[in-house]
């Protein structure tokens, strides 16, 4: 016969296996899973700062840009205008142009008082000079057919036209710049280069 004896503990063993209860004030402790959650984040955070704050730079940079190409557009550089004396060192039999810039058009008569636009052009040279001589309509209209075609030549419409006249104009400079016709163009006439 086998007896079995079935072991009870006492009401003083059970409360010493217990867990000590913590109280709801006092905080848990971190373990490593929240404080590398933690640095994640803020790793984030600065990363998103930095992105941000990169966009901000790249974006006052642009207006910087913006605001510089619009005062050079309004305010092209101010070179040294040369007097009527001096203009046969700048003139196409010697040095060509490294810009040109068509200031502005307004009608004159000229001896059958007939109306005609001129164009106020500068031409822009080595060493900050510069030279400014007028031209009528048909110079320019001559000054075409002078030089005759080339590849990819800007065409003009009208004499209202000034932007095509002047991209016109740079083009011819640069490719057909020798050309007997463009020296005759850029050559000193009476009104031309103001000053003495």
């Amino acid at each position: 016969m086998h007896i079995q004896i079935a072991y009870q503990p006492q009401p003083d063993e059970l409360r010493s296996r217990q867990a000590p209860t913590v109280s709801r004030k006092t905080p848990a402790r971190s373990t490593t899973d929240t404080v590398h959650r933690q640095q994640l984040l803020q790793q984030l955070q600065r990363q998103h700062q930095q992105a941000k704050q990169q966009k901000q730079d790249e974006e006052q940079q642009q207006q910087q840009q913006q605001q510089q190409q619009t005062r050079l557009a309004i305010n092209p550089l101010k070179p040294q205008f040369h007097s009527r004396k001096c203009h046969h060192t700048y003139n196409a039999t010697r040095h060509l142009p490294q810009a040109v810039w068509i200031r502005s058009a307004r009608l004159s008569k000229d001896e059958n008082d007939s109306p005609t636009v001129i164009y106020e052009v500068v031409l822009c040279y080595d060493h900050n000079r510069a030279c400014t001589v007028t031209r009528a309509w048909d110079d320019f209209q001559k000054l075409k057919s002078g030089l005759g075609t080339w590849r990819n030549a800007p065409a003009y419409s009208s004499p209202r036209d000034v932007d095509g006249l002047q991209r016109f104009l740079c083009e011819a400079i640069s490719n057909k710049g020798r050309e007997i016709a463009m020296e005759f163009f850029l050559r000193r006439r009476m009104d031309d280069c103001g000053g003495s």
